[in-house]
């Protein structure tokens, strides 16, 4: 009985199937981390987003409930709320998704609202 290529055709054959598996996947991963990179961006992109709209409901709340009600002279110039005082009282909807975690954020982050000289109010969150 006479085999051509035998064992050493078989490995040869074995071989060049590894070779375009290998190149196949040399070419797409770097797709690959592309994507990943991208969904990374992504996801900072939107926890900036979400840290923004927590800032500007804190704000929004510190306007309407805590500035006419003081005396800007001789008041504390700092006010501290939770995320989740900011739900209840209807400044937010919850829960806040936080892309980071890809959990809720925690509704007892704390939000400081400072007064400048000038009057600006800057909000500031306790990051989980």
């Amino acid at each position: 009985m006479n085999q051509k290529g035998g064992i050493g055709g078989f490995l040869v054959a074995v071989l060049i199937v590894g070779l375009i598996i290998g190149g196949i996947y040399v070419f797409y991963s770097k797709d690959i981390f592309k994507v990943v990179d991208q969904v990374t961006k992504d996801d900072n992109a939107l926890y900036g987003v979400q840290i923004n709209l927590i800032k500007n409901a804190a704000k929004r709340y510190y306007e309407i409930e805590i500035s006419p009600t003081i005396n800007v002279d001789t008041a504390d110039t700092t006010h501290n709320i939770t995320l989740q005082e900011l739900g209840d009282k209807g400044y937010i909807s919850l829960p806040i998704y936080n892309p980071k975690t890809k959990e809720n954020f925690n509704t007892n982050i704390v939000i400081t609202l400072t007064t400048t000289q000038n009057y600006r109010v800057i909000a500031s969150i306790e990051e989980e």
